[in-house]
């Protein structure tokens, strides 16, 4: 990676490739193994998805944080939260998209809206921060209830894909929905899912939106919408 700017597929793809040349699949750390919640925003109550609730649990393991719970400044310090963050506490960070109009390029005539313009969607990053920064502000956790995982589910994930990673991926989603200990295909892939993030870096992205996908349709529901699973690499520039 260059130095100076960096987009959040670089960012993104920058924080899982130093796990995985290390030897280790950020996703099925001791915090995610152990978590009582799966990702949410606590604000709102809203699940995260796709690369967002792949990066808050990523998050949450390497600071030991208690659950992946996470929330914006806005949020943590409005009415919604009326809490405090921690003096020096560090940001984390989720992904959306949103789009801006453009003049076509030749070849595009196909994409135009109603005003003859092209929508490009980009990708920006929000910062968030996890419950245990926050003070005068308590996790109701009590009310929380896992849904059962469904039978056979990481059979069913490991037969419905050649995308390994992306099949790894869906594993952990399925176990921090459920509570259960997942079994996971990244022995002996890492080197290949090394190659293919260094080459791509918005592999990981795509991995993390189909493996969202993947779980969806194992659980047969859809959580409510936070933006960080679009096929399109987003939809709307909200935090969830």
């Amino acid at each position: 990676m260059t130095e100076g700017f960096k987009t959040p597929y670089a960012l993104m793809t920058e924080k899982v490739l130093q796990h995985l040349e290390s030897g280790n699949a950020p996703w099925t750390g001791q915090g995610a193994m152990t978590s009582v919640i799966p990702p949410i925003n606590f604000a709102t109550g809203v699940g995260f998805r796709g690369i967002n609730a792949v990066m808050t649990m990523i998050s949450t393991i390497e600071n030991s944080f208690t659950v992946p719970a996470f929330a914006t400044f806005n949020q943590i310090r409005g009415k919604q939260v009326g809490g405090k963050i921690v003096k020096g506490a560090k940001a984390s960070h989720v992904y959306y998209s949103s789009t801006y109009e453009r003049d076509p390029r030749v070849g595009e005539a196909r994409r135009t809206n109603d005003s003859g313009k092209v929508e490009q969607m980009f990708l920006k990053g929000f910062a968030v921060f996890n419950i245990d920064q926050v003070t005068e502000y308590d996790l109701n956790l009590a009310a929380t209830q896992l849904p059962d995982l469904p039978e056979g589910v990481f059979d069913q994930i490991e037969e419905g894909t050649r995308d390994y990673l992306a099949a790894d991926l869906a594993m952990a989603m399925a176990s921090w929905r459920s509570g259960t200990a997942a079994q996971f295909l990244h022995q002996g892939k890492m080197s290949a899912w090394i190659d293919t993030v260094q080459k791509d870096d918005r592999a990981f992205y795509r991995a993390a939106t189909k493996a969202q996908r993947i779980t969806d349709k194992l659980f047969g529901a859809k959580d409510a919408d936070d933006p960080g699973d679009s096929d399109e690499e987003g939809e709307g520039a909200r935090a969830a």
